[in-house]
């Protein structure tokens, strides 16, 4: 199947279709033809596929300037992704790192150390990562990536997730905001391991559920519950009285019905 068509490459056709049409239509002065032909465009968003476009997981379009690349249908292996910023002039190399569900598909990351370029915008951004990115079309750095993909049983998660967040361990639990000792109470039924973390006297604890009950921490808020495994949760816990206690958020329309 023939390759998508570069901006450049779409130009150069519709200057040449813009000289054919004047030259069928003498009183229509060729520079005009050519002049809307480009305004055309200059109006469009080029929209860069796959070789088969019913598969078309990663999005590529080029407008004003800027390219934008854009993961769909939880999209995460390396090559498919490298493979469609190449087509637009982009220098990406991908990993796939293990996370949990609500990170497949998003980029979680760079694979190298430092800050992502100046220049990079995150687009479709949140606590599990971003699905896509913005660079100005010409940018010729290179980007390093983190991709996040299903994890298996055994292994430890490159990036925490929300564990609230629909898909993880605890989806669509409300602890956020609660005191401690009630959310531990309320997960005592959970199927996974559910620790409490406490940071005081400059030292970090992780607590059990019964740990938590009674105790001088029970009156605590929850800050945070952080998936780490498939099967393990650190709910961190910070003083009632912190001005970073959070108060409970809004439901997650994600988790109606």
């Amino acid at each position: 199947m023939t390759a998508p068509a570069t901006v450049d490459e779409l130009r150069q056709q519709l200057v040449a279709a813009a000289g054919r049409e004047a030259r069928r239509h003498r009183r229509r002065p060729l520079a005009a033809a050519i002049g809307a032909a480009l305004a055309a465009l200059s109006a469009l968003a080029l929209l860069v596929l796959p070789s088969n476009p019913a598969a078309a997981d990663v999005v590529v379009r080029i407008r004003h300037g800027v390219i934008e690349v854009t993961l769909v249908d939880l999209e995460h292996r390396p090559e498919r992704i490298e493979a469609a910023a190449r087509r637009a002039g982009l220098d990406v190399t991908v990993r796939a790192v293990p996370v949990g569900s609500s990170s497949v598909g998003r980029f979680v990351g760079q694979d190298s150390s430092g800050p992502l370029p100046p220049e990079l915008v995150r687009l479709h951004d949140g606590p599990a990562g971003f699905r896509g990115f913005a660079l100005p079309e010409g940018w010729a750095g290179r980007l390093q990536l983190l991709v996040g993909r299903p994890a298996a049983d055994d292994e430890t998660w490159a990036r925490y997730s929300d564990a609230t967040a629909p898909g993880e361990a605890l989806a669509c639990r409300a602890v956020v905001g609660r005191e401690a000792a009630v959310v531990a109470d309320e997960l005592a039924d959970a199927a996974v391991s559910v620790r409490y973390r406490v940071a005081e006297d400059g030292g970090v604890r992780l607590l059990r559920p019964t740990q938590v009950i009674g105790s001088r921490w029970s009156s605590w808020r929850v800050a945070g519950a952080d998936g780490i495994r498939h099967d393990e949760v650190v709910i961190r816990l910070v003083p009632a009285t912190d001005p970073a206690a959070p108060s409970p958020p809004a439901p997650d329309p994600r988790c109606d019905g």
